[in-house]
Formats: structure tokens, C-alpha cells, sequence
């Protein structure tokens, strides 16, 4: 196990601060990963049991803790409040055609505040420190075809679909691509 050079930071946005996962994220994740609003896009498509929810949340505080990149908490500047999280992590094993090393970028937004543009303003910052920071050639996007929303924050990240395949729950998934700015 490689240790991350020295401890993740918070990111700060105009409107957001994406906090590195901690234990005070697991309530609120919990919580989303029962709605099934938020999840019919992600993994299955249906609300998390007990368990895939337990090894989504320890594999993000493992994530960053090894790498010094993988999960942070949106929350509002403005008033704290939880706003949802965003990815920087390995794809992992399950997708057919795609690296399981290669980093994606991923976001996932509280709905009491959809149609704020903090996926596009969280996925921008991410994206922007993957390439700085952390030294990252491309990021890649896994996005069910029917997220619209999703697909719409990927293009306004530049990103490009360059195929369709599964995920490793046997969902249909959009790849897209983006490859460090020249």
C-alpha cells in the first residue's frame, strides 16, 4: 500500500467546498445512496443495501488516504449545508473495455439542489487538480445513457463519449474521455 505524500485538502469553488470523506460524510451519503432519485443512474440503479453502501464510503477514506485524490463531501459555502460528492478515482475492475487504473471523474448531487450547476462547478475543480496537482494524462466519465444531466456537466468539462459498454453491475454505460489540456 503506497501512503499519499502528504494529507488531501479541502477544494475551494465560488460557491462549494469539497471537504476530503471523513466520517462526518457517512449520514449523508447513507442517505442518498436510499433515494432512488439519486441513485437510478449509479452502480444497479436501485437504492444501496447496507453493505455496497459500507464499501462505497471506507473505499473513498482508503482512497484518499493511499493517493491523496478519490472522494470529497460538496458542501455550500455559503450555510455548510451537504450538497452531495465528487470523484477522482480509479474505475476500477468490471468495466468492460476500460482500465481498471484509468481515473474518472464522478459527481453526485443532492436533489433539493439539482439545476445549480454544482456537479459542473465541483467535476471542474476535481478535473482541474487531477491534471495539476496529481499529475493525471486523461480523465475518463462513466455516465448511464439516459443521465442527460450527466452528460450534458461531461461535455461542459470538454470531455468527449468515445464508447458505450457496461458497468460492472451490467448497466449500459457512456465512456467519455479528456485528455490533458496542451
Amino acid at each position: 500500500m503506497r501512503l499519499a505524500s502528504r494529507p488531501m485538502e479541502p477544494i475551494e469553488t465560488a460557491r462549494l467546498t469539497l471537504e476530503p470523506w471523513s466520517e462526518a460524510h457517512r449520514e449523508p451519503f447513507r442517505r442518498m445512496t436510499l433515494d432512488p432519485q439519486v441513485v437510478r443512474y449509479v452502480a444497479h440503479g436501485e437504492p444501496w443495501d447496507e453493505q455496497l453502501a459500507e464499501e462505497r464510503f471506507q473505499a473513498g477514506i482508503t482512497l484518499n488516504r493511499e493517493r491523496g485524490y478519490g472522494r470529497w463531501a460538496l458542501l455550500e459555502r455559503a450555510t455548510g449545508g451537504w450538497a452531495g460528492l465528487v470523484i477522482l478515482q480509479p474505475v476500477g475492475p468490471g468495466t468492460e473495455g476500460v482500465d481498471p487504473e484509468a481515473v474518472e471523474v464522478g459527481w453526485c448531487v443532492e436533489p433539493a439542489v439539482w439545476g445549480r450547476g454544482y456537479a459542473t462547478e465541483s467535476a471542474c475543480a476535481v478535473v482541474a487538480a487531477g491534471f495539476g496537482a496529481h499529475g493525471l494524462d486523461r480523465i475518463w466519465a462513466r455516465i448511464a445513457p439516459p443521465n442527460a444531466a450527466s452528460a450534458r456537466v461531461a461535455v461542459k468539462l470538454g470531455m468527449e463519449k468515445v464508447s458505450t459498454t457496461r458497468n460492472p453491475f451490467g448497466m449500459d454505460a457512456d465512456i467519455y474521455l479528456l485528455d490533458r489540456p496542451a
